[in-house]
């Protein structure tokens, strides 16, 4: 999609993540007008997924770095392992970047693993959906762009949640808001 129609989308999105259940209602939104508008159901899917992924990826990563400087250069001791948790969580994140934009995981996933098991067409549509995934994958300038447009976004939400509880009259550090 071109900027403007894409930016106009994300913030219809926005607008209906306010108001409908579970911030989720945004996402069906955008994906149902690229649906309804250009017959991009499965693409309207995967561009939410991917971008969806990339903020979770982001705001895990920051939480990791923000914890190992509390550690090692603050000289906090952090409790309930949140250094392992953060990691895990990282390390989760990246298995699944690996597993939705790597071609040959999906050969194996849709060829051997799936061969003979496709009820009601339901593997011919992930496999489709996962296809678009691939796009991503293989444009490593566009999965920048989107990691850093990601960085920038959630950077902006952490500072909301910062700002409001100053308002508020919070007086904790903002590496914790980050965390």
């Amino acid at each position: 999609l071109p900027f403007k129609e894409a930016f106009s989308l994300y913030m219809v999105g926005h607008f209906f993540n306010n108001f409908l259940p579970g911030a989720f209602g945004g996402d069906l939104v955008k994906i149902y007008r690229l649906k309804k508008e250009q017959q991009r159901g499965f693409a309207g899917v995967a561009a939410t997924l991917v971008d969806r992924l990339a903020g979770l990826f982001v705001l895990c990563a920051l939480a990791l770095l923000s914890s190992l400087y509390l550690r090692y250069v603050g000289g906090i001791r952090l409790e309930n392992d949140l250094l392992l948790y953060t990691g895990l969580s990282c390390a989760l994140f990246i298995v699944a970047i690996f597993v939705l934009f790597n071609e040959k995981v999906a050969k194996f996933l849709y060829g051997v693993v799936l061969k003979r098991i496709n009820p009601l067409g339901v593997k011919d549509r992930l496999q489709t959906a996962h296809g678009y995934f691939h796009l991503y994958g293989r444009d490593r300038a566009l999965y920048t762009k989107i990691i850093l447009i990601s960085l920038f976004t959630q950077s902006l939400r952490i500072t909301v949640h910062y700002l409001t509880g100053r308002a508020v009259g919070f007086q904790v550090p903002f590496i914790y808001y980050v965390i």
